[in-house]
């Protein structure tokens, strides 16, 4: 996690850029195959976690 900073995004949608709460966290592992164009390898495989995480602010908004 990161620690706290003033992280915001105002839209027209929404103003992100205060009076936010942390609602949830979200983890998933993926895996994704690819193809290579050069090497040994005709394809390469990666896996990683995935991390969503969720605020609600005065407003909540999506």
């Amino acid at each position: 996690m990161l620690s706290p900073a003033p992280i915001g995004i105002e839209t027209s949608a929404a103003d992100l850029t205060k009076d936010l709460a942390f609602t949830g966290r979200l983890d998933r592992t993926v895996t994704e195959s690819y193809p290579m164009t050069t090497g040994k390898k005709r394809s390469q495989q990666t896996d990683y976690t995935e991390t969503a995480l969720s605020c609600t602010g005065a407003a909540p908004s999506r």
